[in-house]
């Protein structure tokens, strides 16, 4: 066997090859990138792939999650609080007011008057017992 060069130990192995030039290896950098780029490129192709059935579950909830949100605002808007005043219907529709304003005193008993439109004397406030 015929040797250019002495050998060298490369990671515990002995050697006879030359060292490489600096423009081996940037060749072998250049392949090894180039290798490398297709990896990620595929890698992203099968990431994006398999994502896409989990974006559109997230648009489509979302979208559950808004139209929710408006139906809530609209049964909010037009829901009776605490505080509120409130008109008591009658079945013939006329509303009901006490008598005279109602009671003075605790504890006395009333009547209820029937009247066809809606003042302060007629309505209630809503309040947590």
């Amino acid at each position: 066997m015929h040797f250019c060069c002495p050998a060298r130990k490369i990671h515990g192995v002995m050697t006879d090859r030359p060292p490489l030039t600096a423009a081996q290896i940037e060749l072998i950098q250049q392949k090894v990138d180039a290798r490398n780029a297709a990896i990620l490129t595929d890698l992203d192709a099968a990431m994006q792939a398999a994502l896409e059935p989990l974006r559109q579950q997230i648009h489509a909830l979302t979208q559950q999650v808004a139209t929710m949100q408006e139906a809530l605002s609209q049964l909010d808007m037009a829901s009776v609080k605490l505080g509120d005043r409130v008109g008591l219907r009658a079945a013939m529709g006329q509303l009901l007011s006490a008598a005279d304003g109602g009671p003075t005193i605790e504890h006395e008993t009333f009547q209820f008057d029937s009247r066809s439109s809606q003042g302060d004397w007629e309505s209630f406030t809503i309040e947590r017992s």
